[in-house]
């Protein structure tokens, strides 16, 4: 990875599981808000997760409901190559990792991204974050998840932006 400045704002890239050619994430700051992007990776990594547990804005692949993806129509090859360490995220593996990076210090955005058209759905992939999170505790009153439509995307206002203790707060 690196480390840039464009004026105010902030670009760390850092490697990614992908069958690329030097597949990127970023963790961008800029004005005090910090957005991570971590999509096309199929594991998440030391890396990637230190850089979702800064972000305000989390973009993170959520490409396939693995169920769906093992009994659909793509060839083995394919399915195996998806399925694996430099394929793509699962539903359950996008949500693996947003637990293990919990900060009990703000309010947050996810935005699951980047969802295959014939192995997932938007209402799969959000009900899959959901049930998991609401499963770990997590206070659900002040996380903004949403899907990512596929083209031009979100519009994100960080003037939205404010800072609670009760996000990631586990409920007992």
């Amino acid at each position: 990875g690196s480390r840039r400045l464009i004026g105010d704002i902030e670009v760390v890239s850092f490697p990614v599981s992908h069958d690329a050619v030097a597949p990127s994430g970023y963790l961008i700051t800029a004005g005090g808000c910090r957005i991570c992007i971590a999509i096309d990776s199929g594991e998440v990594t030391p890396t990637m997760l230190e850089a979702m547990h800064h972000a305000d804005l989390l973009i993170l692949e959520s490409n396939h409901d693995r169920e769906r993806l093992i009994r659909g129509p793509y060839p083995y090859a394919l399915k195996q190559r998806i399925l694996g360490p430099t394929g793509h995220l699962s539903n359950d593996q996008a949500a693996d990792a947003v637990l293990q990076t919990w900060r009990a210090d703000s309010v947050r955005w996810l935005w699951l991204s980047h969802l295959s058209r014939t192995n997932n759905t938007p209402k799969i992939a959000l009900q899959s974050m959901i049930r998991r999170l609401e499963k770990a505790g997590a206070n659900l009153a002040q996380i903004h998840v949403s899907v990512s439509p596929p083209g031009m995307g979100h519009v994100w206002d960080s003037a939205q932006l404010w800072h609670e203790p009760s996000l990631w707060e586990m409920q007992h």
